[in-house]
């Protein structure tokens, strides 16, 4: 059985990699958004005076993976937002995987606890 410090550093080092990795996806992400703007002229004006929400495709995962994949730039960056909003939850995820291979089962259900109201919040249950 390996000493707990070892433990802890390989547990740290395994969740280090997961939020350098999502971190920087949701970056290469934005700057090819970004890119795919300016190559294209931009979003048309922009109006601080007056809120108006975001066009359907780019609301629901599948319709902003499909704009996205089509091309459009205003997709390309949405997909970087759900990659950081993502990063947390794929950060609680990896910890419960490590738990799992360390068997440790009140970490594991404590994890679980913790994806389950960040599901509850995703999926819009609690105001």
């Amino acid at each position: 059985m390996k000493p707990l410090a070892d433990e802890r550093a390989t547990l740290q080092a395994t969740l280090s990699r997961v939020l350098t990795f999502c971190t920087g996806a949701a970056g290469l992400v934005g700057l090819l958004g970004v890119a795919l703007m300016l190559v294209r002229g931009g979003a048309g004006t922009v109006s601080f005076g007056s809120y108006t929400p975001a066009d359907d495709r780019l609301r629901h995962a599948a319709q902003i993976a499909r704009s996205a994949l089509a091309g459009e730039a205003l997709a390309v960056m949405q997909c970087a937002v759900v990659l950081l909003i993502a990063t947390p939850v794929l950060r609680v995820v990896a910890a419960m995987v490590v738990f799992l291979i360390e068997r440790d089962l009140l970490y594991v259900v404590l994890s679980l606890l913790v994806l389950a109201g960040l599901a509850v919040g995703f999926a819009g249950l609690v105001e």
